[in-house]
């Protein structure tokens, strides 16, 4: 895929417990003071979120923010203080303060009120402590930014040894390599940064390493079109957007980490997608199985038994959404959000969309 095309196309859009019908929704008794009551979420989803009181937040690409709590549907948005309607990211604090990634900046929500955090200057090193959260920052795509619950900071990257590589065959992009689809937490705490250009990179609170394999990177026309999903399996290997490849990640004795490469899944030949695929999304369930979200070609999931299963969404009146994002709730059921047809919950058989 064309890169100006593709982050062209990210820029511009960049499962069940407690459903509408289930009975756990009725335990659910906090309440918005902010926001207007709706009935319906739009039909373009970026991400989903369930939170530690069970309150579910979809993320919309153009309308805000949406929070269901079992019974009533609330819309906040640029009117409520919202920087920017364009949701990219949700994240909570150990306080529960939930935060907003905007196209424009970084928005915290207290359960009353919504403002945007400040980047502090004094002091930009990288540091790993507990209770940080980690944010990709809108307006500006080539940084990542830690909040340690009182002071933003902006970071830099370590220099990627393809970096030039990157400037030499596309020059005057007018974005970053470096700009992030994704950040993970893994088992051990280590952050992870999925790039739109230059691969992986993981920080382990003492060193910085970027992983930048052919098959993560745009720069020689690999497979790769940016890392959009890190996953940890129940085995401690990682997945990287594509089912091509796996690594099992190694600490070192001075710290940081090491790498090995191996394949990844293995399809029968009979399958059309034997020779592999990219997703956008991924989540392991509460068996350890791994769920795959394609943009236009349904839902993977991979037993590790060899076993591949291959669900397309059903609905109304398209055969297959775009898909954009998968969840595991605090339940464990799976929630998945699409680009055109709204919000889907795994009912044990099929995705069905959810009615508010």
């Amino acid at each position: 895929m064309n890169l100006t095309l593709l982050l062209s196309c990210i820029m511009a859009v960049l499962f069940a417990c407690t459903g509408p019908n289930n009975t756990q929704a009725a335990n659910i008794h906090s309440t918005v003071s902010l926001g207007d009551t709706v009935t319906e979420i739009p039909d373009s989803i970026l991400v989903i979120f369930h939170d530690k009181k069970n309150n579910f937040w979809f993320g919309s690409n153009g309308r805000g923010v949406y929070r269901y709590n079992g019974y009533k549907l609330i819309q906040l948005t640029t009117k409520h203080g919202l920087s920017n309607n364009q949701i990219w990211e949700i994240k909570e604090d150990k306080a529960g303060n939930i935060f907003f990634t905007t196209a424009t900046g970084i928005d915290k929500y207290d359960g009353k009120t919504i403002t945007q955090l400040k980047v502090t200057t004094t002091n930009t090193e990288w540091k790993l402590e507990p209770g940080d959260l980690w944010f990709e920052n809108g307006m500006d795509h080539g940084h990542p930014y830690r909040y340690d619950g009182k002071n933003l900071y902006r970071l830099t990257f370590p220099k990627n040894i393809r970096e030039d590589e990157f400037n030499a065959k596309f020059p005057n992009t007018g974005y970053s390599p470096y700009h992030i689809y994704t950040i993970y937490t893994d088992s051990k705490g280590r952050i992870w940064f999925g790039t739109a250009v230059l691969g992986v990179g993981c920080y382990d609170g003492h060193t910085f390493k970027w992983i930048a394999e052919d098959d993560l990177t745009e720069i020689h026309d690999g497979p790769s079109n940016g890392i959009r999903s890190v996953i940890e399996d129940k085995n401690g290997d990682f997945w990287f957007s594509n089912t091509h490849y796996r690594y099992t990640i190694s600490a070192t004795t001075d710290g940081g980490i090491t790498y090995k490469k191996k394949p990844g899944m293995q399809f029968p030949d009979y399958w059309l997608e034997k020779d592999g695929f990219e997703y956008l999304s991924a989540v392991v369930d509460s068996t350890g199985d791994i769920w795959m979200v394609t943009y236009n070609n349904g839902v993977f999931r991979y037993d590790f038994k060899n076993h591949y299963y291959h669900y397309y969404v059903q609905q109304a009146d398209l055969s297959n959404a775009y898909l954009y994002t998968i969840i595991k709730s605090n339940f464990g059921t799976l929630w998945l959000g699409t680009h055109t047809d709204g919000v889907h919950k795994w009912d044990g058989v099929m995705f069905k969309k959810v009615k508010f």
